[in-house]
């Protein structure tokens, strides 16, 4: 699986991957996105999240079910509220993937959990890398890690984003090939999750963002 990352601006005060818009202290996702490349391989894409104008992405969590991906969600948090959604699902054929229908069963009751997330609620995604299998076989490659990096909300009057250097990590056991990080334009942050998929196995290969 690859992962990649759709961008959105703050318009306004902030700017996010989607881009946001910011009226006085209020804040919202420009609609002017953009999508990263795919670190990791491509593949079939589907959205983890709903197209918002006020939540974007502060963490991923993902697990397997005997070594395979079974499921991913994303954390994404309101901008001015600090509110965290529901967790949006995927790969699993329950939410948020209408545009195809996984074979796969769901993950075992507990399943292998692992996870990559902010705890400050002004910490966004901007960067992202994919971790896989070091297969001979490109193909049989699959999702083992994800590391992410922030872009953070320092200032909302006026609205001032700084980058961070420290990474957070989540991997499994056979994280054998970190692949390119990408990374979001200047002045915007993650706002979906697109997820490229193998279609006829259902592995997650690659992120964007």
């Amino acid at each position: 699986m690859r992962q990649l990352l759709l961008c959105s601006a703050l318009a306004g005060v902030l700017a996010a991957i989607s881009g946001y818009q910011a009226t006085a202290q209020t804040l919202t996702l420009a609609d002017d996105a953009t999508m990263t490349s795919v670190s990791g391989r491509a593949g079939a894409q589907a959205y983890i999240g709903f197209s918002d104008t006020s939540r974007a992405v502060l963490g991923i969590t993902w697990w397997e079910d005997r070594d395979e991906p079974c499921k991913i969600e994303t954390a994404r948090i309101d901008l001015n509220t600090g509110d965290i959604n529901k967790p949006e699902t995927g790969l699993d054929g329950l939410t948020n993937l209408s545009s195809f229908k996984l074979s796969k069963k769901p993950c075992t009751p507990s399943g292998d959990r692992k996870c990559a997330g902010f705890s400050s609620t002004d910490n966004f995604i901007d960067n992202i890398q994919v971790c896989t299998t070091n297969k001979k076989k490109a193909a049989k490659n699959k999702l083992k890690g994800i590391r992410i990096w922030p872009r953070t909300i320092a200032s909302r009057s006026p609205l001032r984003l700084t980058d961070g250097k420290t990474k957070e990590e989540g991997k499994h056991a056979h994280c054998r090939d970190w692949h390119r990080a990408v990374a979001c334009p200047a002045g915007k942050i993650a706002s979906r999750l697109p997820v490229h998929h193998d279609n006829s196995e259902t592995k997650v290969i690659g992120l964007v963002l």
